[in-house]
């Protein structure tokens, strides 16, 4: 019988096709990765921005819960009937300052108390 000899060879580097499959992978995951990164950057963004328009409306409901509270109060002076409140802009007699109604308005002439 005849031996063989079987000779071994050492693989000594990567081929051409193996290196632009890996570098392709790459590629793909790299895609992947900078997608990720972005849709993460968009989602800070939108995040920041609502929480910046919660906080003007905090700093807004703030400034004007004083002054929606204290609406027709009229400190020691007591409750008068008599004071006007004066309209500049029309013609017509003012409408009669009735502090216990709080903030009270008309849209035209004639819609006001015993009118």
């Amino acid at each position: 019988m005849k031996k063989r000899v079987i000779e071994i060879r050492h693989q000594l580097g990567l081929t051409l096709v193996e290196l632009m499959v890996a570098l392709v992978l790459g590629l793909l995951l790299m895609t992947g990765v900078l997608q990720l990164f972005a849709a993460n950057k968009q989602s800070y963004r939108l995040s920041e921005e609502v929480a910046g328009m919660q906080e003007g409306a905090r700093y807004a409901a703030s400034v004007l819960e004083r002054s929606i509270r204290m609406a027709g109060y009229l400190g020691c002076t007591g409750r008068q009937r008599d004071l006007i409140v004066i309209n500049n802009k029309i013609s017509s007699p003012g409408a009669a300052f009735t502090p216990e109604a709080g903030v009270e308005g008309w849209e035209a002439r004639g819609t006001a108390y015993g009118s």
